[in-house]
């Protein structure tokens, strides 16, 4: 087998070496072809620029497109592209007109007026208020600020007026021509600027009749007697009283025993019409000045005061044979439940013999307006377990107490008493 297989390779080699297959010439013809050929790689490398170049524009256009769509679809169509103008505002407003009043009658003083935009613009949004200049007045208010009430729309539009008034609560003695010079000033701002400023000059003053009340313990003169027999002898207020043998049977002389009390009428020309019955009675203090005030009402306030805040009194009572007794007057109060007890409870003061305020009292079944009182007063002076609260201040001595009382068939109420106290540590120990 092997040497068959032996002679069977040499057959084939002669028949494939019959015809020459591949030369040296054709080795060398494929050598120079190599070499005349550029390298295919470096052209197949130059051909990938161009298609990356278009793939990176590509995506930049749908990137920019994108972003145009989004800040199409989020701005407003109301939105201006374009850079906007500046905005222009009144600069100031111009006072119009502006007024004090005091109503010493009802103890109210009105603060009014009117300013106008007399500019070409709208102006921006503005408040206004009330600056009190005169220490002694800030503290009578009890601030030196009060704000006045603006439109919802605060904006004042080209020739538009804006008019304010205010009515506040002013308990004041006496009062004269200097009483509110240069001490009110009106003042307009905005968050940026102040649009106008001003002090109110032109003051009035309201007083029942024009005239003086005459104290109502107050005796004739002899001046004012001399012409006695002149008058209606109507217009003599009193009882014809006994005269004395050799006495001036013209001038009889008044005992102030014998004086009666004003009747409603003359009260009323005096001091208006009756105010009573009273419902809610404020009760506050005022730290700057150290005072409670009932009703408007403080201890020390004279008589007269008195009535010119809280109008004619409904009873009045006095030991006349005694100067130096005191007196009280009482007004006429309602309380929450008719029902329950008497609705005619009253607000009574207590006059020393100087015509003073010496103590003040009244009861009340609201008892929401002890809370509202209780949180206006704040930290009481003392608490005793038996439901009375007690406030003071210690440099005018007043002493306040509202006083819980109760009772088994379920009603209760509060006394609520102004008065001196000189000495208050015996007296919250004594309550202990």
């Amino acid at each position: 087998m092997e040497n068959r297989l032996h002679h069977l390779n040499k057959i084939i080699d002669n028949e494939m070496s019959k015809t020459p297959v591949f030369t040296e010439k054709d080795e060398q013809n494929v050598l120079a072809a190599i070499k005349s050929t550029p390298p295919t790689r470096m052209a197949n490398k130059k051909k990938t620029v161009v298609p990356k170049l278009l793939t990176a524009a590509l995506f930049a256009g749908i990137i920019f497109t994108s972003y145009t769509v989004i800040d199409n679809y989020l701005t407003p169509e109301t939105a201006i592209k374009e850079k906007k103008p500046e905005t222009r505002y009144a600069q100031e407003f111009t006072q119009a007109s502006s007024k004090i009043t005091y109503d010493v009658s009802t103890r109210e003083l009105t603060i009014e007026g009117t300013v106008k935009n007399t500019t070409n613009f709208n102006s921006e949004p503005f408040q206004a208020r009330v600056n009190v200049l005169k220490n002694d007045l800030s503290t009578d208010l009890g601030t030196n600020s009060l704000n006045l009430d603006v439109p919802s729309n605060n904006v004042l539009s080209p020739d538009e007026p804006y008019s304010f008034e205010k009515v506040i609560n002013l308990d004041l003695g006496i009062v004269d021509e200097n009483t509110f010079k240069d001490a009110i000033q009106i003042e307009i701002f905005s968050k940026t600027k102040t649009l106008t400023s001003f002090v109110i000059t032109n003051v009035e003053y309201k007083i029942p009749h024009g005239e003086k009340p005459v104290e109502e313990n107050e005796v004739t003169s002899e001046k004012d007697t001399t012409n006695a027999k002149d008058k209606p002898e109507e217009s003599v207020i009193g009882t014809k009283p006994e005269q004395d043998e050799g006495k001036n049977q013209a001038n009889p002389i008044v005992k102030e025993d014998e004086i009666p009390e004003p009747s409603l009428a003359e009260l009323e020309q005096l001091y208006g019409k009756k105010k009573t019955p009273f419902g809610n009675v404020p009760v506050e203090g005022r730290v700057q000045n150290q005072t409670f005030y009932l009703n408007g009402i403080t201890l020390g306030m004279t008589k007269e005061e008195t009535l010119q805040i809280l109008g004619p009194y409904d009873k009045f009572s006095k030991d006349k044979t005694n100067k130096e007794d005191p007196s009280s007057a009482q007004w006429k109060m309602v309380t929450a439940d008719k029902n329950s007890i008497k609705n005619d409870s009253e607000f009574s003061i207590v006059y020393n013999a100087d015509q003073k305020v010496n103590y003040i009292s009244f009861f009340t079944l609201h008892n929401s307006y002890v809370e509202e009182w209780e949180k206006a007063l704040g930290e009481p002076y003392h608490v005793t377990e038996y439901g009375e609260t007690f406030y003071y201040f210690k440099e005018t001595k007043q002493m306040l107490s509202l006083d819980a009382v109760y009772y088994d068939y379920g009603y209760n109420h509060y006394d609520v008493t102004l008065w001196h106290e000189e000495n208050p540590e015996e007296y919250k120990n004594a309550v202990d």
